[in-house]
């Protein structure tokens, strides 16, 4: 009888465990209908502390099989005005209680797991980024991997901008980003990597840069190049694409896109980036002058010639990899140059000095900002060539 009901309460122990994690179901689950699918955030000012909140989402297909039963009722508000996506916007406020002001107002959740970016408006990054973080670092539904952006003009704008090959901006600019960023034309910047920036001090931020232009119909379309520059927290102005690929070549970070080299008047040169390497070294003087040396690395292939008829393949590569290093140390200088102007230590000056002499990085870290335009630079580049094509002998082109 002992042996038969200590197996009877075993049983029951096994059978009320199996039924907790065996049979509770989706018991978190929510129905598609009670939240939003936030794709997009954009961040405007209101007032000189407020912001106003912009979020895209995703107009979600509500057909059911009892709907379908009856003729299709019920199916994607896509179909009504052709958009699959809908820009709510809230009174100004704090950015949580905005949110939840949507809720209330429109029936449903936003549920901030889909985002695919966080957009601020210029005004807004000038003002400081890190007070307007905090609902994104704390809200347990937001992702840390969302791209972080800054728009010239109004972020609501970029958002309501119609792309032509994907039926929701939030999508083109995340596609823009991924293709800029093969092309080292900008540098997509994540969430979770600006808090590490802001968090570390010794170095400053930068941001990709959103703008609203006109395109070849006069249509207005969503530009992704350059970035934005930050001295600590705030924007301080921005840099082209030339100084942006300078920046990712002292980082190591170019991942391709071409060097157009200009030989002379008459020759020229295209040569596409396969492969990459950068690395930068900073010193310290016992006068606590500083000098940094970049060296960067790059083999890439020829694409295009012009201008070089009856020259010998040898001297074309010369040529070639002459042209395309100067390119590439005109490029160093020009990010360089542009983190003196701001006083924006972007490529991370002084984080080196701290890892690497932290006595010294003590002595100067003070005045440091004010030390930037005083710092000597030296860069040298280096080109190879792998492929030069079909081509071996330009007076002889095939037909």
């Amino acid at each position: 009888m002992i042996l038969i009901t200590a197996l009877k309460r075993i049983a029951l122990i096994f059978f009320t465990w199996f039924t907790v994690f065996f049979l509770s179901a989706c018991w978190d689950r929510r129905e598609m209908n009670s939240i939003s699918y936030v794709l997009g955030v954009g961040l405007d000012p209101c007032t000189e502390k407020e912001l106003e909140l912009t979020l895209q989402v995703a107009k979600m297909e509500e057909t059911s099989k009892s709907s379908q039963g009856r003729g299709g009722e019920g199916s994607s508000q896509e179909s009504e005005d052709g958009k699959a996506f809908i820009n709510l916007k809230a009174e100004c406020g704090p950015i949580f209680s905005q949110v939840r002001k949507l809720n209330k107002q429109y029936g449903r959740k936003p549920f901030f797991q889909q985002n695919y970016a966080i957009i601020f408006n210029e005004e807004v990054a000038r003002r400081g980024l890190k007070k307007y973080l905090d609902f994104f670092l704390r809200y347990h539904e937001t992702r840390q991997n969302v791209w972080v952006l800054v728009s010239e003009g109004m972020a609501r704008d970029i958002l309501s901008i119609e792309p032509k090959f994907e039926k929701i901006p939030a999508v083109k600019i995340d596609k823009l980003i991924h293709n800029q960023v093969s092309l080292s034309a900008s540098a997509g910047v994540k969430l979770i990597e600006l808090v590490q920036k802001l968090e570390n001090k010794d170095i400053d931020p930068l941001l990709t840069l959103v703008k609203k232009e006109s395109g070849d119909q006069d249509e207005d379309i969503v530009t992704i190049e350059g970035m934005a520059v930050f001295k600590h927290d705030k924007y301080v102005g921005s840099i082209d694409k030339v100084a942006t690929r300078g920046y990712l070549w002292a980082k190591g970070k170019v991942e391709g896109g071409i060097i157009n080299a200009s030989i002379d008047e008459n020759s020229f040169c295209a040569v596409e980036i396969k492969k990459t390497s950068g690395k930068m070294k900073v010193k310290v003087g016992e006068d606590n002058t500083v000098s940094v040396s970049i060296k960067a690395k790059c083999t890439g292939d020829l694409g295009e010639l012009k201008g070089f008829e009856g020259v010998g393949v040898k001297d074309v590569i010369k040529a070639a990899r002459e042209g395309a290093s100067k390119v590439i140390e005109d490029e160093i200088k020009a990010a360089f140059e542009k983190s003196a102007e701001y006083e924006s230590d972007f490529l991370g000056i002084g984080d080196y000095i701290r890892r690497h002499d932290t006595k010294k990085w003590i002595e100067i870290k003070e005045g440091w900002y004010s030390m930037l335009p005083g710092v000597q630079l030296d860069v040298k580049a280096e080109v190879k060539i792998d492929e030069i094509g079909e081509i071996n002998k330009l007076e002889n082109p095939p037909s």
